[in-house]
């Protein structure tokens, strides 16, 4: 009988413990995002365009060139957490030509392994189909302030 009372108040007392280690996930838990778009119409020729956009989780943005779309998306939920979504494609083109996803953790800043000082994407170049075009684009979290 006393073993079954210890066993009760202790299945009983796991939720005493106080709130779970596990608080719910906010936007805020996760960096702005700094991501640099370089566009140029030849690969022969000198870059035309460079772009800089800073996105907050939640925000999308779309830098579209002569023959090159870069659409950025950078998705919060709370279940998933945070997501940044780097598709690109030509100009109302629906389909993509690339397609990059990163998946933030919370309270971690991303990471690249590879050298080069170009984020946590690494530069990433484009060149559309029948097209000389070239768009180069990298991404990295800004410092907190």
């Amino acid at each position: 009988m006393k073993v079954r009372a210890w066993t009760l108040l202790a299945v009983a007392c796991v939720g005493c413990a106080g709130p779970s280690s596990d608080a719910p996930i906010s936007a805020e838990d996760f960096p702005v995002v700094a991501c640099t778009v370089a566009y140029r119409s030849a690969v022969t020729e000198p870059l035309q365009s460079t772009e800089e956009v800073s996105l907050r989780p939640g925000e999308t943005e779309t830098l579209t060139f002569d023959e090159a779309a870069i659409d950025l998306t950078y998705d919060f939920s709370e279940q998933e957490g945070a997501t940044m979504r780097i598709d690109a494609r030509q100009p109302g083109a629906e389909h993509y030509l690339s397609r990059g996803l990163y998946q933030f953790i919370a309270g971690e800043p991303p990471d690249n392994a590879f050298a080069g000082g170009h984020g946590f994407t690494g530069l990433v170049y484009i060149q559309p189909p029948d097209s000389t075009a070239e768009a180069q684009y990298f991404c990295q979290t800004e410092p907190a302030e």
